[in-house]
Parts: structure tokens; sequence; C-alpha cells
């Protein structure tokens, strides 16, 4: 189905890294505080987003066996966005505890300009805390890995994750 051009919408294509379609992928878009719209991607890869408000969107798209891809500032109206997904990345490590909390939270968190505020894409609950951590399906780009128990931050770390790689962060020291 070729795009589609309509005022209130966003219409393109999801590819995989070698050009081809992909099927059933999850697009959305938001602006603001604007509810976000959402769709699916058909058999060719093609989606319309209809109802959008505002002059620009973000747009995101999630499909199994590819990480998160997010397109900021799309203007609406736009017919011709193409959206490649890579493979997710993987991370992982090791911790030290000076003392070891009750419960521990590993998150994967970035500072987001359009809502003015860290927002955490991924995160894992350990009760009882164990000496080893991973998160999986992650997204590509810069983040902070963020330890905390009950509200607490215990260490920071900053990543940088890349398609199909599996990072080992090495040990990581947590302070009470």
């Amino acid at each position: 189905m070729p795009p589609v051009k309509v005022a209130d919408s966003v219409s393109g294509r999801v590819l995989d890294p070698d050009g081809k379609p992909v099927a059933s992928a999850q697009v959305g878009a938001s602006a603001g505080s604007a509810a976000p719209r959402f769709t699916g991607s058909a058999s060719d890869g093609s989606f319309v987003l209809h109802g959008l408000k505002g002059s620009t969107v973000n747009v995101f798209v999630t499909a199994p066996g590819f990480a998160t891809e997010h397109v900021r500032g799309v203007t609406v109206g736009s017919d011709e966005v193409v959206i490649v997904l890579q493979a997710p990345a993987r991370l992982r490590g090791r911790i030290a505890y000076d003392e070891r909390p009750s419960v521990l939270y590993v998150r994967l968190c970035h500072f987001d300009r359009d809502f003015d505020r860290e927002v955490c894409l991924k995160s894992r609950y350990y009760s009882p805390p164990e000496d080893t951590f991973e998160l999986e399906r992650l997204p590509l780009g810069n983040y902070d890995l963020v330890f905390s128990s009950n509200d607490r931050e215990l260490a920071r770390q900053p990543v940088t994750l890349r398609s199909g790689e599996v990072l080992d962060v090495g040990t990581v020291s947590l302070r009470r």
C-alpha cells in the first residue's frame, strides 16, 4: 500500500536492517500531553497514523526481535517516513555490595527533553538482590544505568548500547 498524505496523519514504512518490510510492527505517535495514537504495520511494512494533533509528533516503533526505535520531531502530514529497526542490545554485569539491600532496582534511563524529566525505559527488580544483573531487549543509544533501593539511588553509570551488542559493564560497586 503506498503512503497516504493527509493533513492530520503521518505515514511511511517500517524496514529491517536489510531494507525488507517489517509486518505487524506496533507504530505509535505522541505529542505533548495528547494521548498517543497507535497502528500496526501492514505486510509491506506500511503504516498510517491518523488523528494527530500539533505540527510535530514523536514516532515510536516496536516489533519482536528488534530494538524499539524513536523518531523525534516528525512533521504531521509527512507521507514518506522510513523507520529502520535494528537488533536490540543487552547488558549485564556484577554487583559488589558494601551492604546488601533488601531489594534492588536496575533501570535503564535517559533525560527526555520532551517531558523535561528522566524517563526509565527498562527496569528489573531483584528481591533478594543477586550478585549479577542483566537487562535484555534494550533500545540503542546513550543511557544511564541506575541502581536504587527503597527510592534511594545507590549508583549510576553511563552506557552506550549498539545494535546486537551484549555489553558487559563489569562490576558495579553499590554504597549505602
